[in-house]
């Protein structure tokens, strides 16, 4: 802090704008609805916090009454050094539910992050933003103070460490909505009576920042419709107001056709295109030259390419992330049968340079299974790690499988990876397969845990990330000297190589606390 005013910062109540003046100095008439007024960090500053590393750019407060007047002041700091290349860090849906929950989530899961972006954030691309892209719970607003409190004091790099939040449904307080004894005009009313615990421990639920080139946005796009006694029932949108608060935040931006800007949400754009609001998101978005969507909510790993052109020329990108807290904690997998992980993101100038999916427990190089499309999973299935069975079925690979390699690589997409499989030194192209069933998670899931949260429907995700050859002998259990290799290109300037050279035949390494099996 340099105790000098500082011009043009942008301050909101979530409802209107304004900036500072030359001295420092703000005025605007809240809206009555206001809880919270706050700054946009500005790219050469470094986040507010307090005393334990939590966010501090907001001041909750009661504002209702505009016609008084309401002092509050935010102090900066300048960053040690400016740079265009930073990392970004996203968790989603860690689904914290009790102390067991929290156990695990705060003796494995976090310390698996700070300890990968110590290694990660280095050199030019030190500077970190980490974001939890909702359902930091499981409906029981009680742990809420217990997870934050998990979360202070962290350090990366020898540098404070502090997590945003974005809000996800079951972040929302059913038991303050039920014993909520006003009157509800609309959708818009109801969620903000079910948003209250969440602003009053993690703040505002439309926010934004920046860093080097990039502009972060963070919003919540679903709308509560009612609860039932522990949850909430939601709808998929941005409210208009919501609308017209974005718009008047990207105008503040300069030059957003020479910068990049990240929209965190909970719920996927993509798939709900046609939900209020969301392709008019899209084509605000659009005016940055590159534009990258974190999600979360669906609990599986994909990528996607939106129709929407960015000012760039590249399409609107879409990076939805897996569950963090591993099939409610019960598992390393999250439904889909990818493994529990987060996201991460470098970013050099107004582009992404590099992207990793990072499991929880695994080298940052864990990024591919390969399955022997031989194979059946039943009851003697081994190495479950412990895990009791009680269920009984027998899952196998379809008959348009049988003598194939088939390699899964959970981060994967069609247009930036490509994937072959390398025999006695000479390389073969791989055919992608879309909508397949991962039929040997899918059986651990369902036979030693009944498939929770969901029912089994919910597991039998397809996804488009396979790639499968035929065993030159048609039995790849017997071939030997070979492996797979999925090359990515996540930027024009980056490519990351992963190689796989070992069968995954049973379920070693799904059960919570399992280590995965690793490379010979």
């Amino acid at each position: 802090m340099t105790g000098l005013p500082i011009a043009g910062v942008p301050v909101t109540d979530g409802y209107t704008f304004t900036v500072t003046d030359h001295n420092g100095d703000y005025a605007f008439k809240g809206n009555s609805n206001a809880r919270s007024v706050y700054i946009t960090v500005p790219a050469g500053y470094e986040i507010p916090t307090d005393g334990n590393n939590h966010p501090a750019y907001y001041k909750n407060g009661n504002f209702g009454d505009t016609s008084q007047k309401h002092v509050n002041d935010f102090q900066l700091t300048p960053r040690s050094s400016l740079s265009d290349k930073f990392t970004l860090a996203v968790a989603a849906d860690i689904h914290v539910s009790n102390d067991s929950d929290l156990s695990k989530f705060s003796g494995r899961s976090l310390p698996d992050m700070i300890s990968t972006l110590d290694s990660y954030c280095t050199g030019d691309y030190s500077e970190c933003i980490t974001i939890l892209a909702g359902d930091q719970m499981t409906d029981n607003m009680s742990m809420m103070q217990p997870f934050k409190n998990a979360l202070a004091g962290k350090t990366v790099g020898g540098r404070k460490q502090t997590f945003l939040h974005c809000i996800g449904n079951h972040d929302f307080d059913a038991e303050y909505f039920n014993s909520y004894t006003g009157s509800f005009s609309d959708n818009i009313a109801r969620t903000y009576v079910a948003e209250k615990t969440f602003v009053d421990n993690f703040g505002p639920t439309d926010y934004s920042l920046n860093i080097g080139k990039a502009h972060i946005v963070v919003m919540n796009n679903m709308k509560v419709t009612g609860a039932g006694s522990n949850s909430v029932n939601v709808t998929f949108a941005f409210s208009n107001p919501q609308v017209e608060w974005l718009k008047a935040d990207l105008d503040l931006v300069e030059n957003p056709q020479d910068k990049v800007v990240i929209l965190c949400v909970h719920v996927p754009i993509m798939g709900y295109e046609t939900y209020t609001n969301f392709t008019n998101v899209l084509n605000e978005l659009a005016r940055f030259h590159e534009v990258h969507i974190v999600s979360g909510h669906a609990h599986w790993l994909r990528n996607h390419e939106h129709s929407v052109t960015a000012a760039g020329g590249s399409k609107i990108y879409e990076h939805n992330l897996q569950m963090m807290g591993g099939m409610w904690w019960n598992t390393n997998l999250s439904v889909d049968g990818s493994p529990a992980g987060y996201g991460l993101m470098k970013f050099n100038g107004k582009q992404l340079y590099e992207s990793v999916n990072k499991t929880v427990g695994a080298d940052m190089d864990y990024q591919l299974r390969v399955y022997d499309g031989n194979a059946t999973y039943n009851s003697l299935t081994g190495n479950a790690g412990g895990s009791s069975q009680h269920l009984t079925g027998s899952y196998n690979w379809g008959n348009n499988l049988k003598g194939k390699f088939i390699a899964r690589v959970w981060d994967a997409d069609a247009d930036n990876w490509t994937v072959e499989f390398v025999k006695d030194g000479v390389s073969y192209p791989m055919t992608r397969l879309s909508g397949q069933l991962d039929q040997c998670t899918f059986g651990y899931s369902w036979m030693f845990h009944d498939c929770p949260g969901g029912g089994s429907e919910a597991y039998k995700l397809n996804s488009d990330n396979y790639w499968v050859i035929d065993a030159p002998s048609g039995d790849p259990a017997n071939e030997t000297n070979w492996k797979i290799v999925a090359t990515h290109r996540p930027s024009a300037s980056r490519t990351i190589v992963y190689e796989r050279n070992v069968l995954q035949t049973d379920f070693s390494g799904f059960a919570y606390g399992a280590s995965f099996p690793v490379n010979k």
